[in-house]
């Protein structure tokens, strides 16, 4: 791969981000338009809509930005530390044999079966697609032995830092291994990749599931491009699939064919639950949701429906503002789009709200002016925000009770019964 780029703007910063839904996209956008910039420098943010693969879109805004730092990240990836940019400029600057940084990485290379489970170094919020909660990934170290910032082979695929520009490998199509096969070409050429020790957590990261189908396909083909980059390292755990024993290889095989058979049962699943919800056939759509139990864990929109539908539910027992109530469906939008766009921006604000970009008083308005229901405020922040921020529900009803003590009296209330309503049902997976 070579070098691309050699005329660079080093007083200049952008953001590369390939977008494939508006909704997180803004709230992504949201949150580097909060970061704090550098005296003397430029923020450029280059989107690329829809592209035909990550690598592709990848390589079209690197082509066409001369800024010399470049941020690869997903539109999932919400950057939290308002001093992202000083930190990533001062990570630089400590030592010029650094050519990328990340948040999250792997001080070896390991095959695995799910994609995540390798990176020992780093921290993030994640949201936790498997057990409905928000869970606190820190793993990383503030220096090693030689009060350095901790080398790594590659980082997760959340997001890059660049100060060179490399080809990233199309050859893999899909939407798994750019960011480590970017790694590896930056290792080829004598680059190192470093993970900044984090005081407080730099970024929240809304998972998104594996499609097995997609990741064997995408995992064989990166270990095909780079077998030779593998057989130079004693401590990866490599083994390719041509080396393994018949036994080894049916066992793999069936893992595989069931994986995709779940998802392929899933899909079909959301397509007719999407149909129910267009009709506003609500009980339906949440039986056939709780027929199928923990197999929704294996898609993100069945999660977040399951949401939709419990919020809707419960406002039904408790005769309140139904969450579907007050729809409206824009021009070329299903029932369906515009309740998951709804969705979407009452679990983004109360994330805004807890990282303090936003005062409690905003959701306290929205309650008394029947914008969300107390209900769907309750159950959006037990599952979609950190643990340590569920103080804000108390401060709610501080706030309310100064306004009005019905409110506060049916807030606490509801509180109290919602909480146990959902330990006892604990997460969908249990």
């Amino acid at each position: 791969m070579s070098k691309v780029n050699e005329a660079k703007n080093f007083h200049k910063v952008a953001f590369i981000i390939c977008s494939f839904d508006d909704d997180y996209l803004n709230e992504c956008l949201f949150y580097i338009s909060r970061l704090h910039i550098p005296f003397g420098f430029a923020v450029e943010v280059v989107i690329i809509d829809d592209p035909f693969s990550i690598a592709s879109g990848y390589n079209d805004a690197m082509c066409s930005c001369d800024a010399a730092i470049k941020i690869y990240l997903s539109e999932k990836l919400f950057i939290l530390n308002q001093n992202f940019i000083y930190d990533i400029i001062a990570c630089f600057r400590q030592d010029s044999a650094i050519g990328a940084i990340g948040i999250k990485g792997a001080s070896f290379i390991q095959k695995r079966s799910d994609g995540k489970e390798n990176y020992n170094i780093g921290a993030s919020y994640v949201q936790d697609v498997y057990s409905d909660v928000i869970t606190q990934v820190r793993t990383d170290k503030k220096v090693n032995e030689f009060g350095v910032t901790p080398r790594v082979h590659t980082t997760d695929e959340t997001l890059l830092v660049t100060r060179y520009d490399y080809h990233w490998e199309e050859r893999l199509y899909g939407d798994y291994f750019n960011i480590a096969s970017q790694c590896i070409i930056l290792r080829k050429h004598n680059h190192q990749i470093a993970i900044p020790y984090q005081d407080c957590m730099w970024a929240f990261y809304d998972e998104v599931l594996v499609n097995s189908n997609d990741y064997e396909f995408c995992k064989a083909k990166f270990y095909d491009l780079y077998k030779n980059y593998f057989a130079e390292f004693r401590n990866t755990d490599i083994t390719s699939y041509k080396s393994l024993s018949s036994k080894e290889k049916d066992k793999l095989d069936k893992e595989i064919k069931v994986k995709a058979s779940v998802y392929t049962i899933c899909n079909r699943l959301l397509e007719l639950v999407k149909s129910m919800l267009n009709e506003k056939q609500y009980y339906l759509a949440f039986n056939a949701l709780k027929d199928a139990g923990t197999a929704i864990c294996y898609n993100k929109l069945l999660i977040d429906i399951h949401f939709i539908l419990e919020i809707h539910h419960l406002e039904d027992v408790y005769e309140m503002l139904l969450f579907a109530d007050s729809i409206e469906c824009k021009e070329d939008e299903s029932f369906y789009e515009a309740l998951l766009h709804k969705f979407n921006l009452l679990k983004f604000m109360m994330r805004r709200v807890a990282f303090s970009h936003i005062p409690v008083k905003t959701i306290m308005q929205l309650i008394l002016k029947n914008k969300f229901s107390m209900i769907a405020i309750i159950v959006t922040t037990l599952h979609f925000i950190p643990e340590e921020y569920f103080y804000i529900l108390g401060e709610l009803g501080q706030l309310l009770k100064k306004e009005d003590e019905d409110a506060y009296s049916k807030w606490n209330t509801l509180l109290v019964e919602i909480t146990k309503y959902e330990e006892q049902t604990s997460s969908i997976i249990h």
